[in-house]
This record gives C-alpha cells, structure tokens and sequence, in this order.
C-alpha cells in the first residue's frame, strides 16, 4: 500500500493500521492484542510480516502508535455496522 510522504508517521500509520485491519476483516482474535499492546514494539510484534515499517518515518513510536489506532477505528466502525 503506498502511503503519501507528506504524511506524519502517526498519519501514515493511522492509515496503514485502518487497511491491515479491513484485510482481516476484523478478526478481533487477530487484531485485539495490536490494540491493547503497551509499545511500539508490542504492537510490531502482534502484526503479520506482511507489514513493513516504511522508509524515512520521522518516528517509528509514533508510525506503531498510529496503526495501533487505525485497527481500533476500524473495530469500533465495525462494531457500530453491526
């Protein structure tokens, strides 16, 4: 998934966490532990390979952070769907 540069990292990662958690069509299983993770590298470690952490992040703490919150976004607009 190609992701503007403009960005922040935490916006990138906003954006990059929102479609990895679409992808597993909020499998809560899967995707809870990457929302409860206390760290960066708590939330790295809980999500698939398939996710690399982008080039030139201004920080990688606030990328991590990011996705941590694009999958609960993505959890609570799933929950209210349904």
């Amino acid at each position: 998934m190609y992701v503007s540069e403009a960005l922040t990292s935490r916006e990138r990662g906003l954006i990059v966490g929102h479609a990895y958690a679409t992808r597993y069509h909020g499998d809560r299983v899967k995707l809870r532990p990457i929302v409860v993770a206390r760290t960066a590298d708590e939330v790295r470690a809980n999500v698939d390979s398939t996710v690399i952490e982008p080039a030139a992040l201004d920080s990688p703490v606030a990328f991590w952070s990011g996705f941590a919150h694009g999958v609960a976004a993505f959890l609570v607009e799933d929950g209210a769907r349904h």
